[in-house]
Order: structure tokens, then C-alpha cells, then sequence
């Protein structure tokens, strides 16, 4: 789908713009991206990090409409994602947030429409829905717009569409980073105890954006199914042995987020992995034929944080926090792109078909398994309880028995002797056999116990490259 293609990506250096592009360029081989934004200190780290020529660095801000004409020349598509998205900040801030959510939602419209771009998808908030805050009512406003911007598009066929979407896991600004932050303190500050949010992970934000961009007929707004959690059951993931201090909701904070209210249901269709809230302008009906394979959702029925009914446990959070955000923090240190992929939180993701075909393994077969052999010896030579079974597993790779390989592995791994060489032939060789997941977490595991393992970095960040979601019909 976005083979050779021209993409910008508006609030490009965020937490959700940089896995984009790091998903997109890892799956297709679009000719240019364009991150548009206005800080130039996080487009100079971004490039260091991609060092891609594919990638072009555009600073200008959403509000300037002649400058966001000039990059929206030649473009393809658009996946529009910045925006001013802190609560208290935009109470006390109401006119700088309506320019950027509002005025800048306008600008991006408008200059699609004048570059033919093919189409447009803004990400929005569960926030919009039944607004008590400015940001909501700004992001409501927004969604309005782009829905409505199809009916000002004339002869041409740009699309605009919206995906909404709940808190987003470990992102800039997010509860878990500010959890963290603060666990060492053995106090962390909850407005009530009652609340409850929606949680996503990067990597299904992502690819409800691709989805979005393959099926849109334009007015459509996407919603993703996905988890709750009490937010006491993240502060008691982070930090087991912590006092929880109530402090009273905040300005424009809501106990339960919605993203479907009753009265959106009625125009809302479920299908199997997502909502899709259709426009209530007529004229737009006909283009939703696609859709009658879905079942009208229920009168009466909301999508609430409360009221839903997959739930993420402490346990599951405390798991995800281990295996996956402490390494994607640590890579984020050593100047690394990063990853937050989310495995072991995601029923539907785990249950995933992943083609062999499209696992490619290759590149481990040339140079991984040569560093393991050195990694062996060394600790052969340190750890003379475990020579025999070093040496047996390195015979095994050498002579390419991996299956028996993996099996010996797997019996090592749960005995005092267990290296980090071990660890990491484990998944090399669950990896090759086309197992990612799998592989991803014991790589995980891995750095848990030693996060400074280089090894274990980067065959981490070259997993993640490996896993390829079944998205239907987006190849």
C-alpha cells in the first residue's frame, strides 16, 4: 500500500510519529517521509537515530498554513499527529491550544486539498468523546472538521478520516513515565481511586493507522478495541510497596473515559478488531457498503472504560513493564530508536498468524550465531561448571541442528548455570526457527537481568523488525 509512496507525518518526532515511521519504513518501501514539527532539537536526535534518506526534516508549526502548504507538495498521504494533548496545560493555555488543535486541524485540510494528497488520517482521543476540557472539546472539534472535509473536497478523492484511540502506553506525557519517575519516592499521587483508562500499545496505534489508510472511505472515525485498567493497578505495578496518595480530580478530569457514547452507537458498526463510528452527513452513506459484514452496534450501547470488558491486570501491567518498557528505556538511553511492543498485554496480538515467510531471519544466520560461538568461549573459560553443555550447543549451531539446539537450551536455561550467552542463543535460535515472539521474550528476559547487554540490545531492536502483523489486506 505505501510501496513508493510519499507520506508526512504532522508531529512527526513524538512518541507515535517515530514508531510510525519506523514500522512503516521496516514493512514497505515508501520513496520519502516527512516529519513536520517545530522543534529542531528533536528532529536533529530523530535523524541521528534513523539516518535514513528517505526521511526529509521539515520545521514548521501546523498554525503556519503557508509553511504546511509547502510540505504537503507531492505528498501521498498524510497521518496527521500533532497536537497539544496535556489536560491542566490547556485549561490554563484555552487560546494555544484551539490555534494548534483547531486552526491547525483548518490548515492541514485546506492545504490537502490544494496538493491532491490521496489520504488524510488525524489521531484523536478518547478525550473527544463527551468532552469536559478544553483538550477534549479542541480534539472533538478536530474530528468534526475532518469528517466534514470530505464534503469540500469536490472532483478530486482525498479522503480524511480519524482514529481515535485511548492513553497510549509509555509515551511523552503519559502516566507510566510519570509513575516511574516517582517510584523511588515511595509515593505516587492518584487523583481517585475509582479511576479507570483505556491503554494502547504504540504498535496497535500504529497499526490502526495503517488500517485506516488502507480501508478509509473518508468521514469514517476508527476506534481500536482495546484494554482497561484501574489506575492503582499501574501505580501498584510500578512500585509494589508504595503509598498511594489521593489528591482530588483535576480540571477537565474524568473518572472514566469514554470513546463511543450512546449517541455515537447508533451511526457506530463493531467488527472483529475495531469500531467504526460512520458520518451522519447523508451524502456519504453510499460509500460504507463495505461495511455491512460488521453488526450495527446496540441502542444504548457505549464503549466506557469502566463498562469494558477486556481488563489488563496488575499482573499483566507488572509483566509489561519488565519485559518490555525498561529495555524500550534503556535503548531510548543509548540513543536508540526503541520499541514498545506489546506481546504479553494483547490477547489478539499474541493469537496473531505470523507467516513464516514473512519472518526474515536471514540476517541472523550470518552474524549473530559468529558473536554467540565468541560469547561461549569466553564464558567457557569463566564458568567450568558449564563448559560440557557450551561446548555441546556450539557443536549443535555449527552443525545446524537448531531444533535439537533449542531443546538443550530450553533445559539449560532453568538451571543456576544459565549465562547470558545462553539467553541469547535461545533466541537466535527461536528467531530462526520462526518463532519472533517467543524469541522476543526471552530476549526481554535477557536484559531484565543484564540491561546493559549489548548483544541482547540489538537482537531486541532486530526482533522487532522480524514481527509482522496480520492486518488483512495490508501488505
Amino acid at each position: 500500500m505505501l510501496d513508493n509512496k510519499k507520506i508526512l507525518v504532522t508531529g512527526g518526532t513524538g512518541s507515535f510519529g517515530q514508531l510510525f515511521i519506523e514500522k512503516t519504513l521496516a514493512r514497505w518501501s515508501p520513496s520519502k517521509i516527512v516529519v513536520f514539527s517545530r522543534d529542531e532539537m528533536k528532529q536533529w536526535e530523530m535523524a541521528k537515530r534513523f539516518q535514513d534518506r528517505r526521511i526529509r526534516y521539515f520545521i514548521g508549526d501546523v498554525r503556519d498554513k503557508e509553511r504546511l502548504h509547502r510540505a504537503c507538495q507531492g505528498i501521498d498521504y498524510i497521518v496527521h499527529a500533532a497536537a497539544l494533548k496535556i489536560v491542566p496545560s490547556a485549561e490554563y493555555n484555552p487560546i494555544e491550544c484551539i490555534r494548534t488543535n483547531i486552526d491547525g486541524a483548518i490548515n492541514v485540510i485546506n492545504c490537502a486539498i490544494d496538493a491532491k494528497v490521496k489520504s488524510v488520517v488525524a489521531l484523536s482521543t478518547d478525550k473527544a468523546c463527551n468532552p469536559i476540557n478544553l483538550y477534549g472539546a479542541t480534539k472533538l472539534c478536530s474530528d468534526k472538521l475532518f469528517v466534514s472535509g470530505n464534503s469540500y473536497v469536490g472532483p478530486q478523492d482525498t479522503r480524511f478520516s480519524v482514529v481515535r484511540y485511548g492513553n497510549v502506553m509509555g509515551s511523552r506525557g503519559s502516566v507510566l513515565p510519570f509513575f516511574m519517575s516517582l517510584a523511588r519516592t515511595g509515593k505516587l499521587p492518584i487523583t481517585d481511586n475509582r479511576m479507570t483508562r483505556f491503554m494502547i500499545s504504540l504498535d496497535e496505534a500504529v497499526w490502526m493507522v495503517w488500517t485506516a489508510l488502507q480501508s478509509a472511505r473518508g468521514g469514517e472515525v476508527f476506534v481500536k478495541k482495546i484494554p482497561s485498567m484501574k489506575v492503582t493497578d499501574m501505580a501498584h505495578a510500578i512500585a509494589p510497596q508504595a503509598e498511594l496518595e489521593f489528591t482530588g480530580i483535576r480540571p477537565g478530569e474524568k473518572l472514566h473515559e469514554q470513546m463511543i457514547s450512546v449517541e455515537d452507537a447508533i451511526n457506530t458498526v463493531e467488527l472483529e478488531k475495531y469500531f467504526v463510528i460512520l458520518p451522519q452527513i447523508d451524502f456519504l452513506d453510499n460509500r460504507f457498503a463495505d461495511l455491512k459484514s460488521g453488526k450495527r452496534c446496540k441502542e444504548g450501547f457505549s464503549y466506557s472504560s469502566e463498562t469494558n470488558d477486556w481488563w489488563m491486570t496488575k499482573e499483566q501491567l507488572q509483566s509489561w513493564v519488565k519485559q518490555t518498557y525498561l529495555p524500550y528505556l534503556k535503548a531510548r538511553e543509548e540513543g536508540g530508536v526503541g520499541n514498545l511492543c506489546d506481546f504479553s498485554i494483547d490477547q489478539q496480538v499474541t493469537e496473531q498468524k505470523i507467516d513464516a515467510a514473512e519472518v526474515q531471519a536471514g540476517f541472523l544466520a550470518d552474524r549473530l550465531p559468529e558473536s554467540i560461538l565468541r560469547a561461549f568461549k569466553r564464558d567457557a573459560r569463566e564458568n567450568a561448571e558449564a563448559k560440557d553443555a557450551i561446548e555441546h550447543i556450539a557443536k549443535l549451531l555449527n552443525e545446524n541442528h537448531q531444533e535439537e539446539a533449542l531443546d538443550k537450551l530450553t533445559q539449560i536455561v532453568t538451571l543456576p548455570i544459565t549465562l547470558p550467552s545462553m539467553m541469547l542463543a535461545k533466541a537466535i535460535v527461536e528467531a530462526k526457527l520462526g518463532q519472533p515472539i517467543q524469541a522476543l521474550q526471552t530476549v526481554s528476559t535477557l536484559l531484565v537481568e543484564d540491561p546493559d547487554h549489548l548483544g541482547g540490545k540489538q537482537l531486541l531492536s532486530e526482533i522487532h523488525r522480524m514481527i509482522q502483523y496480520d492486518v488483512g489486506q495490508i501488505r
